[in-house]
């Protein structure tokens, strides 16, 4: 007990240190959930085993960006467990994010501040809910936190240069967070230098030269590997577009969909907007620490706002820049309410209510439904039939765990052309309805559907089939 207790004081003299263990806890506690992973972590994993296996294994998506699968496809190809390992480099990228937007904001603003942040960062349920994913995002933060890490130091080129550098490496990650390059470009020009001394436009040009070298350095040789593999260097970023639009029905739309799903669940972020008119008031946009943050913040949030497609973890991207902007300004309001002489809060009533509002969304901030993978079943019928060769699925689960090529029917709209293409080539087949849905009130594509789905019992022998809620999933062979 004694020992716990001067840990606990430890701890506390240690802020930092403090808000890491809690962000570890929570980690590890979400982790032993063993949430099943997404339809992109085994696309991830897929491309992975592709690049790894000259197209041997695995399987291909060209809009996806590269620097996450290549990472995963290394570990694979070491012979180690890429889902293990997968979900440990998300800890650890998510843990290495919470402490630079702690420093970041240390840095900008104060240790309050940054005590704010890292709290509100940390227990963010739409940050932890990718631990354990292994999706894109962990990385891509971290990579885009490291650039604006190094944006923020004081008039360094070589730091400058190392800025471009990681926020180029943080768009190969995950496309969107390109945004924080054009934000670090804006904030140039935008503002003064920290001494509040007049720039040339000769020197803020040298800068934006110097970061803008450093993102190219990072970005060149993908726009090389585009060329070669698609003959356009911009393929992957069109056909990435176009995905965004499709399937829109599937997903929350709206202008005020993320102000009731997000700002409301989490109402710590409210104060958002009220930062964002502090930093206006007080024309902080002279001080390009501060700008960076907010202006990368309210860039991400305007772009996946105009997009007719919406997803609340879609936002994990801006959170880590509002929680550095709502710690400056929370910071401030500590000041107005606690610091003055005729005081509204005491310190301990401010901390409270911080901690309150934290909490607030943890309970139900998290979605722990289970869906079925069938692991075991289709191992078991790969080992019966010896199958080696193509397995097409509505799914590409089986591709985290099956040493075989994996061609996806990509729904409903492309179903019956992949099928028909692949007819003679595939060796098992991995179709679940609900996979293959058609927009409400389209007739005409359950008409399809209904007669493809008995194109495919026709042609092929069922080995397997079971029911989840209203989704029926069936394991076939093709007919000899």
């Amino acid at each position: 007990m004694k020992f716990l207790q001067n840990l606990f004081k430890k701890l506390g003299e240690k802020p930092l240190w403090l808000i890491l263990a809690v962000a570890l806890l929570l980690r590890l506690l979400y982790l032993a959930l063993n949430y099943p992973l997404w339809w992109d972590s085994h696309v991830y994993l897929g491309m992975g085993k592709f690049l790894f296996s000259g197209g041997k294994m695995g399987m291909w998506e060209p809009f996806r960006p590269l620097i996450h699968p290549m990472l995963l496809g290394a570990v694979w190809k070491a012979g180690l467990d890429a889902i293990i390992v997968g979900k440990l480099f998300d800890l650890i990228f998510s843990l290495i994010s919470v402490f630079l937007v702690y420093r970041i904001a240390e840095k900008v603003y104060s240790s309050r501040a940054a005590i704010i942040a890292g709290m509100a960062f940390a227990a963010a349920p739409v940050f932890i809910q990718f631990i354990g994913l292994i999706l894109t995002e962990p990385l891509a933060i971290l990579f885009g936190l490291l650039g604006i890490y190094f944006f923020i130091q004081e008039n360094s080129s070589l730091k400058l240069y190392w800025s471009g550098i990681f926020l180029g490496l943080s768009f190969l990650t995950k496309f969107p967070l390109g945004i924080l390059f054009g934000a670090a470009l804006l904030v140039i020009f935008l503002s003064k230098n920290n001494t509040l001394q007049e720039e040339t436009l000769r020197s803020k040009t040298t800068k934006a030269a110097i970061i803008t070298f450093g993102f190219f350095t990072a970005v060149i040789p993908y726009l090389i590997f585009n060329y070669t593999l698609y003959h356009d260097v911009f393929y992957p970023f069109i056909s990435g577009s176009w995905i965004i639009t499709t399937s829109t029905w599937k997903y929350g739309s709206g202008w005020s969909y993320y102000l009731n799903w997000f700002f409301l669940v989490n109402p710590l972020f409210i104060f958002t907007l009220p930062a964002v008119i502090w930093w206006i008031k007080n024309k902080d946009w002279n001080d390009s620490r501060k700008s960076v943050n907010i202006i990368t913040g309210i860039l991400i949030l305007a772009y996946f706002w105009q997009l007719e497609r919406k997803e609340v973890r879609y936002l994990v991207l801006a959170l880590p820049f509002l929680s550095i902007t709502i710690g400056g300004y929370l910071d401030n309001l500590y000041h107005l309410t606690v610091m003055r002489a005729k005081r509204i809060l005491k310190p301990s009533g401010f901390w409270i209510l911080i901690i309150i509002l934290l909490l607030l969304p943890l309970p139900d901030g998290f979605n722990l439904d289970r869906p079925p993978t069938f692991e075991k079943e289709i191992r078991k019928i790969v080992a019966e039939h010896n199958i080696t060769g193509m397995v097409l699925t509505s799914d590409p689960a089986f591709v985290s765990f099956l040493e075989n090529p994996i061609i996806t029917l990509d729904g409903m709209e492309f179903a019956s052309t992949i099928y028909a293409r692949q007819r003679n080539r595939y060796k098992l087949l991995f179709l679940g309805d609900c996979d293959l849905g058609c927009p409400p009130q389209d007739n005409v594509c359950y008409i399809r559907k209904k007669q493809f789905l008995g194109q495919i019992l026709q042609e092929n022998n069922p080995e397997f089939t079971s029911q989840y809620k209203d989704c029926i999933y069936m394991i076939l062979t093709p007919k000899t």
